[in-house]
């Protein structure tokens, strides 16, 4: 395997307006740069590149657009480029809905400096590598919505008294690759994914109103710093998932960030002390693009992006790694729970969600939670099976692709 890493910072400057508190969100401040970070793998056959966005979402023809050129530059498929946004709040507009159209000439800035960055990787930016994947717990994260004994949710970030009380399913994993030159202590690219909404650095006032990418850019800090080489920060099924300590400002970054980042250098020493263990030992590249169709609730609030037809065809993406890792690009901002049966009914050794992946349908949520009401139940557009129709065809997908299980001997 092959790996060239991508790294280019997004442009923005103070005062452009930002996604993620309504409308007319005015910045007075930069705390840190936006970036795209991401990697391509090239396993002699076929490539695959993967980025990450430090930014809100991506509306489908912004995906198609990226796709499209970046496919085009690196002789690859359009299904095997995927995207994903971190979905900081701190990032000005590149999705749109009722509420707030995407900056158009961000969107453009935007386009030029990915494909431009990704056009320039050549051929001699490979790197001979080989691919360790591993599963960590970090439980600096929780689900902010509590359920009444009665099942009547309350979105906790609205009721921040009932913060200690949330009890809703958290996804604690912290999902990592590792790719380093054989008989090298050295990571070229070390990849993160966890589930958690970058919010804790959003504070009333002046943090509220800074342009930033969250705890994302600490945790690349960290390991960067501890590991050496480049790191990429992916997003998971983050859509009730929230920092534990989230809302307050650099503390909020700091109580998340530190121990994130523990667990992925925590997986990194386990690695290289048992490389053989977790080695990926046929890291050969898959990818398939999944449709799946949706039919609009009656009372969607945000149908800007599917104008007034009935249905709308989102898409799933899934992109493998041997038959060790798949990653499942989303249409939206999937449920943490959605997201663990994603992973529970895999056939791969590890399943990493893409938060905000191929298109940006606001959330998606499992049908007991439109039953119990709360913040992400009214902002869903799609009728209550829709979560459980990605479910099984994500599934589907993931079969198709893998080779067959067997049963390990112990």
């Amino acid at each position: 395997m092959k790996i060239a890493t991508v790294r280019t910072i997004i442009p923005s400057q103070v005062g452009d307006l930002i996604s993620g508190y309504g409308p007319n969100f005015g910045t007075i401040a930069k705390h840190d740069e936006l970036e795209v970070n991401g990697f391509c793998l090239d396993d002699g056959k076929s490539r695959a590149l993967f980025l990450s966005f430090d930014i809100l979402g991506l509306d489908r023809e912004v995906v198609l657009e990226l796709r499209k050129r970046c496919a085009a530059a690196l002789n690859c498929p359009p299904g095997a480029v995927l995207l994903s946004c971190t979905h900081t709040h701190g990032a000005p507009a590149y999705r749109s809905n009722a509420a707030q159209r995407r900056d158009p000439e961000r969107t453009a800035e935007l386009i030029e400096a990915t494909v431009s960055c990704v056009q320039g990787i050549k051929d001699d930016d490979f790197k001979e590598v080989e691919v360790f994947s591993y599963s960590n717990i970090c439980r600096a994260n929780t689900n902010r919505r509590y359920l009444t004994p009665d099942n009547k949710c309350y979105f906790v970030p609205h009721h921040i008294q009932l913060e200690a009380l949330a009890n809703g399913v958290c996804d604690p994993e912290v999902g990592v690759l590792f790719f380093r030159p054989k008989d090298s202590d050295y990571a070229v690219e070390v990849f993160v994914n966890y589930a958690a909404h970058p919010l804790a650095s959003h504070a009333p006032g002046l943090a509220g109103h800074s342009i930033t990418a969250d705890f994302p850019a600490e945790v690349r800090k960290y390991i960067q710093t501890a590991i050496g080489g480049h790191c990429s920060y992916f997003s998971g099924a983050a859509g009730d998932q929230f920092p534990v300590d989230s809302q307050v400002g650099e503390l909020g970054v700091e109580t998340i960030a530190k121990p994130l980042s523990a667990a992925v250098i925590k997986a990194c020493v386990d690695i290289r002390a048992n490389l053989e263990r977790y080695k990926v030992q046929n890291p050969e590249l898959r990818s398939q693009l999944v449709p799946v169709s949706g039919t609009i609730r009656p009372n969607a609030k945000n149908r800007v992006w599917c104008s007034d037809s009935d249905t709308y065809t989102m898409e799933l993406q899934l992109v493998s790694i041997g038959s060790d890792v798949c990653m499942i690009g989303v249409p939206g901002e999937l449920l943490g729970e959605v997201g663990l049966e994603m992973k529970w009914h895999s056939p791969y050794k590890h399943t990493w969600i893409a938060y905000n992946s191929t298109d940006y349908v606001s959330y998606l949520c499992h049908a007991n939670a439109i039953l119990s009401g709360g913040y992400e139940a009214r902002m869903q557009q799609f009728e209550p099976r829709t979560a459980l129709k990605l479910v099984n065809a994500a599934v589907d997908a993931m079969f198709e692709m893998c080779p067959e299980i067997k049963t390990p001997e112990w």
